[in-house]
């Protein structure tokens, strides 16, 4: 066997029979670190890369150089995926510490549907377009589980609820802000 060779370089660019740039590996002008894989016409669909704070991503891309499928891991070591149309992040999933995260956005990026779920509660929020809690719906750490409908201006206009023991109470309020409990 030989003996092992070394090549260092900054940058290392793999060409096919054409001449066409298919894949890269190097180090760009911000310190990341990455490899990118080109199609056929040049354009880059896949990188893999490493931040300069030492982040890794992995992202997928169409065939007009849009952002599809972004998969992380942040500073606290927490893994995510974004899912994008062609234009704005409409899917993420999170895991942390406290426990999983999936967020559902609008054409517009607005967060519309987000479901958490954690040690002790799981929690689900349901906006309208304006951003808006509109309905929430959970179980909480002393397992009450409830739901709440807002109003305009973020107001609750109903809440019902039934604690760990079975008792059940019902609030509504009018526009007014009077409140009407139901025990």
């Amino acid at each position: 066997m030989g003996s092992p060779k070394t090549v260092v370089a900054g940058r290392f660019l793999l060409t096919d029979s054409n001449g066409a740039v298919r894949a890269v590996l190097g180090v760009n002008e911000q310190g990341e670190v990455m490899f990118g894989l080109s199609d056929a016409r040049g354009n880059i669909r896949a990188d893999v890369s490493v931040t300069a704070a030492g982040l890794p991503r992995v992202e997928l891309c169409d065939s007009a150089g849009n952002t599809r499928a972004l998969v992380c891991v942040d500073e606290q070591d927490a893994p995510a995926v974004s899912l994008y149309d062609s234009r704005m992040v409409r899917l993420v999933l999170r895991v942390n510490a406290e426990g999983p995260f999936v967020a559902l956005a609008d054409e517009q990026s607005r967060r519309q549907v987000t479901l958490v779920a954690t040690r002790d509660t799981a929690l689900a929020l349901f906006q309208d377009p304006g951003g808006r809690a509109a309905v929430v719906a959970g179980i909480g750490a002393d397992q009450t589980a409830g739901f709440s409908v807002a109003g305009p201006g973020d107001k609750s206009r109903l809440q019902l609820a039934m604690r760990g023991d079975s008792t059940a109470g019902l609030v509504v309020s009018d526009p007014a802000g009077t409140i009407t409990t139901v025990p």
